[in-house]
């Protein structure tokens, strides 16, 4: 206790120091977190010089099988700490539930709950989170809800965790309801919270509604945000509406252009969806999977009758295969082969784009990265 005040005392010149601005800014605040380290550091010794060393050790071995990922002997210490009512810090719990997720341990991950509630111990919030995203993922929304409903203290990340768990479940109404009682709760919604409750939305008023809330806020720059309202606007056949936050977009960004040529494509306005994507291009963005998923689909539509089965894209994970016109090439290959293969095709320049951006997303993709499209996408025109 006594290394506790000294440290401390030592603190209040240090701040004089920083808020004086008679030192150096780097050099003060370098002093500072180096007292702060020493006075942590003897907090912590105090603390734990009040439990036996017996409880001591079991508190290390929790921690040292939590981070681990150890699940079986984490249990059997928990269940110790249980026994003898001690308790680790929030980010100890915090790895043992990402092992329980990992596993796919529901009942495990109840136990901790049970504990870090036990003989009247308060969890903070943050470790509250971490138990109700636990839930979410193990698609227990009624244990999610009846924790949140626990909580005495519910932050920005509450209840964004449970308004994306009702939006992914289809559950609209309740991921609207969560979000008119998070403002009635003084909580402000962030990015993240907007762009689940957009994907919830399921008439045109409520997002008229959602959108002038966002402008209210002044997140209608953030790029998740307006990606999922040009997505939402573009599922509710609202293109013009789509379109018009599209060009209120300042900065550009690949997600926004994938959304808002993927939009296009999908109410078969393929022409223009293939403007979009030559703007694109233009602007100096590659472009990627997803783009390329759209522009085919558009062109599709655009050229039905002249291609025929002459787009041919059929992805796996362990290889890839794209015919495109006149022209086919493997995987990784390092480049397109010179001889045509069927028709007469890829000489137009948009055709030639098309077939430098499909090399330019796959070609240079390393053989042992297993992030490609999604597993036997086949893309064909139909005949």
């Amino acid at each position: 206790m006594k290394s506790v005040l000294r440290y401390k005392a030592k603190l209040s010149p240090v701040f004089e120091l920083v808020l004086s601005g008679q030192s150096p800014a780097i050099f003060a605040l370098g002093h500072l977190l180096q007292h702060l380290c020493y006075y942590s550091g003897a907090a912590t010794q105090w603390q734990n010089e009040k439990l036996p060393i017996k409880y001591n050790d079991l508190l290390n071995e929790f921690t040292t099988y939590c981070y681990t990922r150890d699940l079986p002997r984490a249990m059997n210490a928990l269940h110790s700490l249980q026994t003898h009512k001690i308790w680790a810090d929030a980010v100890t719990y915090s790895e043992l539930i990402k092992c329980c997720l990992a596993c796919g341990a529901v009942e495990q991950g109840k136990r901790v709950q049970q504990h870090v509630f036990s003989n009247g111990y308060e969890p903070k919030t943050f470790l509250v989170n971490t138990l109700i995203n636990m839930y979410v993922k193990f698609n227990m929304l009624d244990e999610a809800k009846a924790l949140f409903d626990r909580m005495s203290e519910r932050n920005v990340v509450s209840w964004t965790t449970m308004i994306a768990a009702y939006s992914s479940t289809k559950m609209n109404n309740k991921a609207l309801e969560f979000l008119i009682l998070m403002l009635r709760d003084g909580v402000r919604p962030n990015m993240f919270t907007y762009s689940s409750v957009l994907r919830a939305c399921d008439d045109v008023s409520n997002l008229r509604q959602l959108h002038c809330s966002i402008l209210k806020v002044g997140l209608e720059s953030d790029v998740f945000v307006r990606s999922a309202l040009i997505d939402i606007y573009s599922k509710m056949g609202r293109l013009e509406c789509a379109m018009c936050v599209f060009n209120e977009m300042v900065t550009g960004d690949l997600v926004v252009w994938n959304s808002i040529i993927g939009g296009f494509a999908q109410n078969s306005d393929g022409d223009e969806a293939l403007t979009l994507f030559k703007r694109m291009k233009r602007a100096g963005f590659s472009a990627d999977q997803s783009t390329l998923t759209s522009v085919l689909r558009a062109w599709n539509g655009y050229q039905l009758e002249t291609l025929k089965q002459q787009v041919l894209v059929s992805c796996t994970l362990c290889s890839t295969c794209i015919c495109i016109g006149s022209y086919e090439f493997r995987g990784w290959q390092s480049e397109l082969p010179k001889t045509p293969l069927k028709g007469d095709l890829g000489k137009s320049n948009f055709e030639a784009e098309l077939v430098k951006s499909v090399k330019e997303s796959f070609m240079i993709r390393n053989p042992d990265d297993a992030v490609m499209w999604s597993k036997n996408v086949l893309i064909k025109l139909p005949y």
